[in-house]
C-alpha cells in the first residue's frame, strides 16, 4: 500500500502538492502574522530638579523632546502624607502611576505617553500637596503604547525591627573545615 496506505491521493499524481502548500503558507501568513512592535528603548535623561520645603519643583529639559515618546518623571520627598503631581506648559497634567510611602519618605511615578515635543529648557513642574523636600528626575522613553502602557504595580513594606543574620563565606568555611578536622581526629 505504500508509505500513505489508504490515504493514496496523496501520491496521486492528478493531486499537485505546490499549490496546496502555497495557499496554505498565504493563509498561514495572513492569520498567524501580527505587526510587529517598536522596541523600548531609553532615549535621554531630561535633567533633574529639587525644592527645600516647598510645594512645587521644576526639572528644566536637557535636551528636545520627540513627538510621540513618552517622558517618565522620578519623584522622592520627605513628607509622607503628601500627594505628587507633575505637569509641563505643552502637555498639560501627568498621569501619577504610583505613589507609595515607606517610614517617612514618600516616592511617586508620573508619566505622559504620546507627547508633543519640547524644545529644550522647557519646565517639568512637580507639585505636592504638602511642602516636602522634593526631588525629581525625568527621562524619556521611545516605543513606550499612548494608552495603556501601566502594566501592574506592587509595594513591599517591611517595619520589622529583626535583624537579619548572615554569616560570611569565609565563617561558614572555617566551621565546615574545622568539623571535617574533628570528623578526622
Amino acid at each position: 500500500m505504500g508509505w500513505f496506505g489508504k490515504y493514496s491521493r496523496w501520491r496521486d499524481r492528478r493531486f499537485n502538492v505546490v499549490p496546496f502548500a502555497a495557499l496554505l503558507a498565504l493563509f498561514t501568513n495572513a492569520v498567524l502574522a501580527a505587526p510587529a512592535a517598536a522596541s523600548i528603548a531609553f532615549v535621554q535623561d531630561l535633567g533633574q530638579g529639587s525644592g527645600l520645603s516647598t510645594m512645587s519643583a521644576t526639572v528644566s529639559t536637557t535636551g528636545n523632546v520627540t513627538a510621540g515618546d513618552s517622558i517618565i518623571v522620578f519623584v522622592a520627598t520627605n513628607n509622607s502624607l503628601t500627594t505628587i503631581t507633575c505637569s509641563d506648559a505643552v502637555n498639560g497634567a501627568y498621569t501619577t502611576d504610583v505613589q507609595t510611602t515607606t517610614s517617612d519618605i514618600r516616592g511617586a511615578i508620573c508619566s505622559r505617553h504620546n507627547v508633543q515635543s519640547l524644545p529644550s529648557g522647557t519646565s517639568i513642574t512637580i507639585n505636592s500637596s504638602k511642602p516636602a523636600n522634593i526631588a525629581a528626575r525625568a527621562a524619556e522613553f521611545a516605543g513606550l503604547a499612548a494608552t495603556g502602557t501601566l502594566d501592574a504595580t506592587a509595594q513591599r513594606v517591611s517595619n520589622s525591627s529583626r535583624r537579619r543574620r548572615s554569616r560570611s563565606l569565609a565563617r561558614r568555611r572555617r566551621r565546615t573545615s574545622c568539623w571535617w578536622l574533628r570528623s578526622i581526629d
